[in-house]
C-alpha cells in the first residue's frame, strides 16, 4: 500500500512498529529493574526511586485485593497530581482491576454521575476533596484517603499498603483487557466511558517516546492534570516506559512553573494552549533559565499561532 505521507517522515522515526503484547504496569516493572534507584518522581521535597514506586504500588494492589477489589472492578482516582495518584495507578493495573479518573475540580454531582456510571464501588481521594465524596459514597463501599486522619469508616492510603502477601500473577490479556475507563465529555449529552485497553495505552506511550524521542536522561514536568488521558500517556507512562523523572505539580501557577523549570533542569513539559498563552506572557518569564527545555509541546485545543 503506498502511504505519501512517508515523502515528510522525521528522520530516525521508525514507520513500523511491532508493539509489545504487555500489561501496562510492565512498564514499571521494567524501568524498576533497569533504574532502581533513579528517581522516578519528585514531589515538592520528596522523591521516589524506580524501585520504591514499584515496591510501593505492588503493595498498594494487594491492599485493593485485601479490601475485596477484585479483576475487572472499576477503582475511581479523585486526586490531583501527587505521588499517590501515581501509586495508586499503577497498583490498580496490578491488581487486575480498571481505573477510573475523576477531575479534582468536580462537584458533588460531576462526581455522583461518574461513580454511578463507572460502576466504582471503590474511591481514593485526599483530605481536602473528601467533603464532596462525604455526601455521595453511600453505594461506596471502600473510601481511602490520602492523609494523616480519616473519619469512621474510611481508610488511610498509607495504611492500605500490603505486606503478607507475595505479589499475585495476574492473567492479563492485554489487547482485550480494559485498563482504564476514561471519561470524555465529547460533544453532546453527559460524558461516556470510553475503554481503553492495556495493549491501547501501551502503544499510546511507545508511539509518544519514539516519535519525540524520548530517554532516561528526560525530566517531565506533570502540571496537566492527570485526569486527561493526555496527561497520563505524556505525564506518566511515557516517562515510565523510557525511564525518565517526573517532577509532580500539584497546581499551575505560571511563576512556579518557571521555577521548577529552572530548579528541576526540566526537558519536556506538556500542556494546553491557555496554559501556554499564561506563561509566555507572564511577568516573570525572563527572570528565569528555561534552556533545559527541549521539547514543549500543546494539546487539547487549537494553539494560536502568537503563543
Amino acid at each position: 500500500m503506498r502511504r505519501p505521507w512517508f515523502k515528510f517522515w522525521p528522520k530516525g522515526v521508525p514507520k513500523h512498529i511491532e508493539y509489545p503484547k504487555i500489561p501496562l504496569f510492565q512498564f514499571l516493572i521494567d524501568s524498576a529493574n533497569k533504574y532502581p534507584d533513579k528517581p522516578a518522581l519528585l514531589y515538592k521535597h520528596k522523591k521516589i526511586t524506580y524501585k520504591e514506586l514499584d515496591a510501593l504500588s505492588s503493595k498498594f494492589a494487594l491492599g485493593l485485593i485485601e479490601l475485596g477489589v477484585k479483576r475487572g472492578d472499576r477503582v475511581l482516582i479523585f486526586l490531583p497530581n501527587i505521588p499517590e495518584y501515581v501509586i495508586a495507578y499503577y497498583g490498580i493495573l496490578k491488581s487486575g482491576a480498571v481505573v477510573s479518573s475523576a477531575s479534582p475540580l468536580f462537584k458533588e454531582m460531576e462526581l455522583e454521575y461518574q461513580l454511578n456510571d463507572s460502576g466504582a464501588e471503590t474511591i481514593i481521594t485526599n483530605s481536602s476533596l473528601y467533603p464532596i465524596v462525604e455526601h455521595i459514597c453511600e453505594k461506596t463501599k471502600n473510601i481511602v484517603i490520602v492523609g494523616e486522619k480519616v473519619p469512621l469508616g474510611v481508610k488511610l492510603f498509607k495504611n492500605l499498603y500490603y505486606d503478607g502477601l507475595s505479589f499475585p500473577t495476574m492473567s492479563i490479556n492485554p489487547r482485550k483487557d480494559t485498563a482504564v475507563l476514561q471519561y470524555t465529555g465529547g460533544t453532546t449529552g453527559l460524558p461516556k466511558g470510553a475503554m481503553m485497553t492495556h495493549y491501547n495505552l501501551v502503544a499510546n506511550a511507545i508511539q509518544n517516546t519514539r516519535w519525540f524521542k524520548w530517554t532516561p536522561d528526560d525530566v517531565v514536568l506533570a502540571v496537566f492534570p492527570f485526569c486527561h488521558t493526555w496527561s497520563t500517556c505524556v505525564c506518566i507512562n511515557s516517562p515510565i516506559l523510557v525511564g525518565a523523572t517526573i517532577v509532580l505539580m500539584e497546581h499551575f501557577d505560571p511563576k512556579e512553573v518557571l521555577q521548577t523549570i529552572e530548579k528541576e533542569k526540566v526537558t519536556i513539559c506538556y500542556g494546553s494552549a491557555i496554559m501556554f498563552n499564561l506563561l509566555v506572557n507572564c511577568p516573570e518569564i525572563e527572570d528565569y533559565d528555561i534552556s533545559s527545555l527541549r521539547l514543549v509541546k500543546a494539546g487539547a485545543m487549537p494553539i494560536p499561532q502568537e503563543v
